[in-house]
């Protein structure tokens, strides 16, 4: 991205390693998209593949599927948790609540990817008050990436990776789930696994 003043950024937009894309810049509206071109994994055992397309935006501060018509959804509750991977991911479990004290569960490789000092110790459990800005941040991303539409289950083609199991309560009891391995399902949700994890560090956490 080319910000003028000599200053430009690199972004990543292949979400699996070792994938194949055809990027192309197409004009809808008079707007500028960058529209990925791929093979979609339709049966991953079978190795049965078709073709698909992205349109994507950029906001937020990165890419993400273009949606004309993001709806207001009321997100109450975001819980999210990590399995672990053939290495140090951090696995951790985070409750974050609009309108309650949330909690991050962390359990390892969250501040020490050490292993000789860290497996099999859990890192502790943490409370605070999520800051109101940044979870009204996170409710506006996943509307904006339709979580309600968005498949329940999502899958890369390799192994030992990480799994990432999100759970979306909004609406006075509505309840959506996805469970992701490899954590890059969509690009929007690759984006709110990030966020998520940055919470980890950026919020007044005390230990329980």
């Amino acid at each position: 991205m080319n910000y003028g003043k000599n200053k430009t950024k690199i972004f990543r937009i292949d979400l699996e390693w070792e994938e194949l894309i055809v990027p192309n810049v197409e004009y809808i509206n008079s707007q500028p998209f960058l529209v990925i071109h791929k093979e979609k994994l339709v049966d991953w055992k079978k190795k049965i593949y078709s073709e698909s397309k992205a349109i994507l935006t950029f906001k937020f501060g990165d890419f993400i599927e273009y949606n004309e018509n993001p709806k207001k959804n009321k997100i109450s509750t975001i819980e999210f948790s990590t399995s672990g991977c053939f290495g140090t991911c951090p696995v951790y479990k985070l409750t974050l609540n609009r309108d309650s004290l949330s909690i991050f569960n962390a359990q390892y490789y969250n501040f020490n990817e050490n292993i000789e000092i860290t497996y099999g110790k859990e890192e502790g459990v943490f409370s605070t008050t999520i800051n109101k800005i940044d979870f009204d941040k996170l409710e506006e991303i996943l509307n904006y990436c339709d979580f309600e539409n968005l498949n329940k289950e999502y899958h890369v083609s390799h192994t030992d990776d990480q799994r990432g199991n999100l759970k979306i309560t909004f609406n006075d009891g509505k309840v959506k789930t996805i469970s992701d391995y490899g954590m890059v399902g969509t690009y929007g949700l690759k984006m709110i696994y990030e966020k998520l994890a940055e919470l980890r560090f950026n919020q007044k956490w005390k230990k329980k």
